[in-house]
């Protein structure tokens, strides 16, 4: 034999980056199936999610994908030397806190909580806690759900619901000067009015800002109706929000679905959350809401703006029909929750040999103060993207220190850099934007924070490039000075992170490419890349890009494969003409347009594929000055929707391709232009991903800087036959497969996370199995083959909230399983012997939510096997790969030392360290050196 399969001792396997496209389409609702969790916040720092509300004791959950929550921590409890609040629950007061509120600024994160009718604030220097009470003689506030606003200026604004007085409960602003105190007196904003309210304005609020605007979502009537629902009042001013801003219809509202079987209801729908999807565009609404026969759970679903207008994509869930995806990924997105050493290759380039980074404690690290350095996000150039991360510095100022944002690259001679600039001493503290074109400095925008910016905590600076524009966040505030920053760059480049002679440590870098622009923000729109020229006046002012009257099309966007393209289109004149977009613009002889046909009220698509017509679709509409329109490109069709609705699909296979505006007899303005490439879900190549058994849903794997996210349905894995969600690859001989399983979610006390070696993909396969349970049982699980029941071995007590390795060995014809909660102290569980008779098994991670009607969402990382597996194996390999040395060690010990299991070899051993061979009778093969 040639292959490295021939050596005793076999390393950990490295995966490749090399992916294959899943296709996920429907968001996995509910989030999150605690029935007593409700009335949540959620707060995304450092590009991971932390929620904390109702019944949970103080505890906080944590997701990094904003769908799998199994991750549990507690971070807040009642002081005992509260002054001002006796407990509705004294023998476990940490009940009595409700309704969480969580905001961060400078280091600090705040918790505003609800203990009976008051509002206390407590502090904590870490995400996940402690919190500790600020004022244990008075509460913060009255009366529920506090809700704290920070404006692009920084101003702060609090808000909150209280009840009586002005037509009963209603939402009420109070002005702020800083975290801890509250001025001024407090002015009712929002009350009942009739309409679908009916009699209370019961909770919220949630208080937002996008394009300009001002959103509030607040619940209106009672709190256990079906009715209760939300609704949004709009405003242009943070403190001008008013009955009259009202939509007149819940923006939530009750839903029917059909399970196949039966109707059913989401209803009781309350508490909203907002937050940033994982790309940086989109956004998100929470809530908790009740499905008949179950409890209240939290959901997720997309939020729209028609140009400026609020529009919920939801309820929605698994039953739902129709195009309805989750958070998308962007192109690139580090949370560095990878083992130390070098940044990896695969997402990460070092253009010059100076500086020195790495990964280290789950952060990027630059610890070189010597030089200027680069590190480049390993993903394809754009003209028009964002790139955000959270920078902080980890040592004392020397002349230059400054880090941050590498906002543009694409050489050395050519890059623009957003950072903190901590040169200049104490009280002149910076933020700069230096830009390089063709080998010429300059230093194009910079504002100093007078010495209140504590640089050795961490703070997210977030650039949008729009063309030739850079707009800039630091801590989702305007930084001091700034204004919109012009450069003359027109050839795509990519973000990334730099140092300049300071030591410092990034986290929750996200690029994505795409944009949102509106009003005169505008830009970038013209001829397409290959060819297929602009045609009409096109002018951009306050309202958006327009043309007059006559025939148009304008192009505009980096050549994306799959993508979502959005925008207001507005009719300006009387006539009744054509108005649209060119939904995919590859050249002049391969378009798809989409356009309203205001003459015969529909929409019609069609366009050229190869020179040659397409048939054209169409979908009737109503005659409107306005509507909203978004294109969804996907690599076998084309999907539409019209004012957030769904209208007709398309199935055409085009490459990647622009976008496009167009008018044809008559004048248009388009305004809210928004368009992101779609990442799909993915698992690395030599891994595949199915469902095993029988399933009630589809189940469905992504991949991303070394985690595998699984989510899986089925009855269990358990006796006759299982049910679960598979990623897995052959294994040939012996090995050991490793994994951490870092949360789980609740769907079912006894759902399953694991690790497994299986004979085949039949539902009864023979297999043996190394899991956590959502109850927090460690279980070594096997079947012996078809018809055969199961065999256990079960590890109470392990801490549900617990991340834990897991270890499965094959030697031989013996399994062993050690589970750990740190990674290199190993606790061995036991061994099982089932006759698989096959040299080839399927190792890999499965997960089962032990109901059939849910989806458990579970989350690996530090996943290794070593043995024989796809890339190291000959074909004419026929005989078993060995074990790796050092688990035979790990083994040897385990057997030795344990009189149980000497017992149950009934057998003499011999332990030769010279050649390493073990020898149980026949039970196991020699190994030699």
């Amino acid at each position: 034999m040639v292959s490295d399969c021939s050596q005793r001792f076999l390393g950990l396997f490295l995966f490749s980056i090399l992916l294959f496209s899943l296709s996920v389409q429907a968001v996995d609702n509910p989030i999150h199936y605690d029935d007593a969790i409700n009335d949540c916040d959620v707060i995304k720092y450092n590009g991971e999610y932390f929620l904390t509300g109702n019944w949970i004791g103080g505890d906080m959950f944590r997701s990094r994908n904003l769908e799998d929550w199994g991750e549990r921590t507690h971070v807040f409890s009642y002081n005992s030397g509260n002054q001002w609040y006796t407990p509705d629950h004294p023998d476990d007061p940490d009940l009595d806190i409700h309704a969480g509120h969580i905001a961060y600024d400078n280091g600090v994160f705040h918790l505003y909580t609800q203990l009976g009718s008051y509002i206390t604030h407590a502090t904590s220097s870490n995400v996940m806690g402690p919190y500790v009470d600020q004022n244990l003689s008075s509460p913060f506030a009255e009366r529920i759900d506090a809700e704290i606003f920070r404006d692009e200026d920084g101003s702060l604004h609090f808000f909150s619901t209280r009840f009586g007085g002005v037509s009963s409960n209603h939402n009420d602003y109070r002005p702020m000067s800083d975290y801890y105190t509250l001025t001024g007196s407090y002015q009712t904003k929002i009350w009942p009015n009739g309409g679908w309210e009916d009699v209370y304005i019961n909770e919220g609020p949630k208080v937002f800002k996008y394009r300009g605007q001002y959103y509030m979502l607040y619940n209106a009537n009672a709190t256990g109706d079906v009715d209760y629902q939300f609704g949004c009042t709009q405003s242009s001013s943070v403190t001008g929000f008013s009955n009259s801003g009202k939509y007149g219809y819940p923006v939530v509202a009750v839903t029917t679905f059909n399970t196949g079987t039966e109707d059913k209801d989401i209803y009781t729908i309350g508490q909203p959350w907002v937050v940033d999807g994982l790309n940086g565009f989109e956004k998100w609404l929470g809530y908790f809401a009740i499905v008949d026969g179950e409890g209240r759970t939290q959901r997720i679903d997309r939020m729209h703006f028609l140009d400026r207008h609020l529009f919920v994509d939801g309820p929605t869930n698994r039953y739902t029909t129709g195009y309805h995806p989750g958070p998308a990924e962007p192109e690139l997105r580090s949370l560095f929750h990878i083992p130390d050493g070098p940044m990896p290759a695969t997402d990460w380039q070092l253009p010059s040999a100076s500086g020195s980074w790495e990964v280290l404690d789950s952060q990027a690290y630059q610890s070189s103060q010597d030089c200027f350095s680069f590190a480049v996000a390993n993903r394809k150039p754009a003209v028009n993207y964002l790139i955000e991360a959270n920078v902080k510095m980890t040592a004392p100022r020397d002349s230059e220190d400054k880090a941050g944002v590498l906002a543009y690259y694409r050489d050395l001679d050519n890059w623009v850099i957003v950072g903190l600039d901590r040169s200049l001493g104490y009280g002149a503290d910076n933020w700069y934007c230096h830009v390089r074109a063709n080998g010429v400095d300059a230093v194009v925008g910079s504002g100093g924070y007078s010495g209140s910016l504590d640089y050795g905590v961490y703070h997210k600076i977030r650039v949008e490039k729009n063309g030739s524009t850079f707009r800039v966040w630091i801590d989702d505030m305007l930084p001091p000075n700034f204004s919109a920053i012009s450069t003359n760059i027109t050839e795509p480049g990519v973000g990334g992170l730099f140092s300049n002679h300071a030591p410092a440590v990034f986290d929750g870098v996200i690029y994505t490419i795409g944009w949102d622009e509106f009003d005169d923000r505008i830009e970038g729109w013209g001829d397409n890349t290959n060819g297929f020229a602009q045609v009409g006046n096109w002018s951009v002012a306050t309202d958006g890009i327009s043309m007059s009257h006559g025939t148009g099309y304008t192009f505009k966007g980096d050549f994306m494969n799959e993508y979502e393209f959005s925008t207001q289109i507005y009719k300006t004149n009387s006539t009744n003409g054509v108005m649209g977009v060119v939904a995919v613009a590859v050249d002049s002889d391969n378009y798809l347009t989409a356009n309203f046909n205001l003459t015969t009220d529909q929409l019609i698509v069609g366009g050229v594929q190869g020179g040659a017509a397409l048939a054209q679709q169409s979908v009737s509409v109503a005659n409107k000055n306005d509507y909203n329109l978004r294109v969804i490109k996907l690599s076998d069709r084309v999907i539409f929707f019209i004012d957030g609705t769904q209208v007709l699909t398309y199935n055409v296979n085009f490459e990647a391709s622009q976008v496009g505006l167009f008018v044809d007899g008559m004048s248009a303005r388009f305004n809210g232009i928004m368009a992101f490439e779609i990442k799909d879900d993915s698992v690395p190549a030599q891994w595949i991903n199915t469902d095993v058994g029988i399933v009630g849903f589809a189940g469905n794997a992504s991949y991303n800087e070394g985690t595998f996210t699984i989510n899986g349905s089925g009855a269990d894995i358990w006796h006759l036959s299982d049910g679960f969600h598979y990623v897995y690859q052959d294994l040939y001989g012996d090995g050991t497969i490793v994994a951490r399983v870092v949360s789980n979610d609740i769907t079912d006390w006894w759902n399953k996370a694991g690790i497994m070696l299986r004979t085949g993909l039949a539902g009864n396969a023979g297999m043996v199995m190394l899991n956590y349970c959502g109850g927090g049982n460690i279980q070594l699980i096997w079947r012996n083959a078809p018809g055969f029941g199961t065999g256990i071995i079960d590890v109470t007590g392990a801490p549900h909230e617990a991340m834990v390795w897991l270890k499965l060995m094959r030697i031989g014809t013996s399994y062993l399983g050690y589970y750990s909660y740190d990674g290199q102290s190993w606790t061995y569980i036991g061994y099982c012997a089932p006759p698989l008779n096959t040299q080839d098994l399927k190792a890999g991670l499965c997960v089962t939510s032990h109901n059939n009607t849910r989806l458990n969402g579970a989350v690996f990382d530090n996943v290794s096997i070593s043995g024989c597996t796809p890339g190291d194996l000959p074909t004419d390999l026929t005989r078993d790969c060995s074990v790796n040395i050092d688990d035979l060690v790990i083994f040897a010990e385990q057997w030795l030392g344990n009189s149980t299991m000497e017992a149950n070899f009934d057998g003499n051993v011999r332990v030769d360290f010279g050649d390493f061979s073990i020898l149980a009778n026949d039970w196991l093969s020699s190994y030699d050196d």
